[in-house]
């Protein structure tokens, strides 16, 4: 049985709407440019800690800059088997 929603959905925008999105291209194109890269942290090197870490050094703009959990051994062999 489906269920009425109290919300309507329209695919009409309001007047004005169209204005906050304008230029929006732009600005994100800008800010996630070729050059500058992401940097991330891990925390935790769990199972998937250790999986944060191998897909961050994988993936293109994204420089892995930290991995840290409560255990320091083991938070510095992950970062360095994921040192690229």
């Amino acid at each position: 049985m489906r269920r009425e929603s109290r919300f309507k959905l329209s695919s009409a925008l309001r007047p004005g709407t169209e204005r906050s999105f304008e230029g929006n291209e732009e600005r994100m194109s800008a800010a996630a440019g070729e050059f500058k890269r992401i940097r991330v942290a891990v925390v935790g090197t769990g199972e998937f800690g250790r999986n944060h870490a191998r897909v961050y050094r994988e993936l293109d703009g994204v420089e892995l800059v930290g991995v840290f959990d409560k255990n320091p051994e083991s938070a510095a062999a992950v970062a360095a088997e994921f040192r690229r």
